[in-house]
């Protein structure tokens, strides 16, 4: 008979264990990890924008190179778009954030 999970075993997973490298069509290598559930709460927590949500996750997780909300947000207004976006869906798929959400969300 399997017995239930204790506390230990829902709190032990790491998401920073889970960080891969990532290279987009261009060249650009990154270090990402997941966001944690709290983490994703926060990212959508202080604002309805996408572009506001999607700087928030980018300055979550992104490992390589760390990045500050303004870096973030920065990058995201530079010329690379395409860069930031291929970044930005592997990170919604790493954190779970694209299983089963709508096209709306981040």
């Amino acid at each position: 008979m399997t017995e239930y999970a204790s506390f230990d075993d829902l709190v032990s997973e790491d998401v920073t264990l889970h960080a891969e490298d990532f290279v987009t069509t261009d060249g650009t290598k990154v270090r990402l990890r997941p966001c944690s559930r709290a983490e994703q709460l926060w990212v959508s927590a202080e604002s309805s924008d996408p572009a506001d949500m999607e700087v928030r996750m980018l300055s979550t997780a992104m490992v390589a190179p760390a990045m500050t909300i303004e870096q973030a947000a920065r990058w995201q207004q530079s010329g690379k778009a395409a860069t930031v976006a291929e970044v930005s869906r592997r990170i919604q798929e790493l954190s779970g954030f694209s299983e089963g959400a709508d096209k709306s969300s981040v």
